[in-house]
Parts: C-alpha cells; structure tokens; sequence
C-alpha cells in the first residue's frame, strides 16, 4: 500500500509540474493565460465615416507601453470579434516613439490612403516586434489598414499575445471601431 502511495503522489507532482509548466510557457487554452505586464488602453470607441474617395481606414488606438525592466515580444495581434469578417490590407503592423512627431497625436485613426504630406517612417510588422522597457510617456502604436466595407463594419477588441522573460502573456484591450462606408453612414452617427 506504501508503494502505491509513492508513486501516485509522484505521479500527481509530474503532473502539476508538467501543467504549471505549460501554463507558464503559453501552450494553455488562452482563456487560462495570464495578461501580464503589457499596458494598454482601456474603453476606447471609435466611429469612422469614410467617403468615396476613401480607399479604407488606418485604425490604430492600439497604444502599448512597456513599464517593466525587460523587452515584451509581440508574438500575435489579432481581433476578439469581427462579426463582419473584415480582413486587414496588410499585416497589423508598429508605428513606434516617431508617430507623435509625423502626426502630433498619440494615437491614430484615419480615412487611406495615408496623405503624402506625413512622411511616415518605418513601420515594423507587429508579430515579432519588440517593445522594448520604456520610460514615462515612450509607446509604440499598432496600427491596422482596413478595407472599405460593403456595410458598415465593427470590430471589438484586439488581443495581444507576447513574451516575456519566457512567459508568454494574453491580453485583450478593450478597443472598438465602426466604419461606416458613403452607403451606410447611419451607424458611425
């Protein structure tokens, strides 16, 4: 009876171990993830009209900030809900520190194409990119290019996936966005 006793108790430690292992490398359900150190907006809603010559919307508000003492990486920026199906035009991408000086603001939403006149710098696809520790009001910003929509679109939340110090993180910001197109202006009212 001992034995038995040994080796299940062995056993059932393996196993805790093997699942607080797993949680904390982020191979968990991600409704089980931590959300970790990354900081972010809260509430943020946002109608957006666009006209006929409006090519899509450039929707950021996403603004990260990075208050620990050791470098996030962002692994995957995606939407909580997208009934409307909206595909991005590229990839989420990062507009870094720079923005504010291109568009005196720290956040952007705009109609695209993006005017000339802003001379954007260089801009890092969001998967992969590290957000490096920052100090006082430092940010960087992700920022989706969205297509025109037949009807008018919402999108609702934006989950951030990152590491950090080997622990990966989850993360959705509660973020919102309807863009209305010339033909069905009546929900960004």
């Amino acid at each position: 009876m001992g034995r038995t006793l040994r080796v299940i108790s062995r056993v059932a430690v393996v196993g805790v171990l093997g699942a607080a292992a797993l949680w904390a490398f982020g191979v968990v359900p991600a409704s089980l993830m931590r959300t970790g150190p990354l900081e972010g907006p809260s509430r943020t809603a946002l109608r957006l009209p666009l006209l006929a010559r409006d090519t899509g919307a450039l929707w950021g508000r996403l603004v990260l900030r990075n208050p620990t003492e050791h470098d996030i990486h962002l692994r995957d920026v995606s939407f909580a809900s997208n009934p409307q199906q909206l595909v991005p035009v590229v990839e989420p991408y990062v507009w870094d520190e720079s923005r504010a000086d291109v568009i005196r603001a720290a956040e952007i939403s705009w109609q695209l194409p993006i005017p000339h006149s802003w001379n954007v710098a260089e801009l890092h696809p969001a998967q992969g990119y590290t957000i490096r520790p920052q100090d006082g009001d430092d940010s960087v910003e992700v920022v989706f290019e969205l297509p025109k929509p037949e009807a008018a679109a919402t999108i609702d939340g934006v989950t951030v996936r990152y590491r950090s110090l080997g622990i990966t993180y989850q993360r959705t910001f509660d973020l919102a966005v309807v863009i209305c197109p010339p033909a069905d202006w009546k929900p960004c009212q």
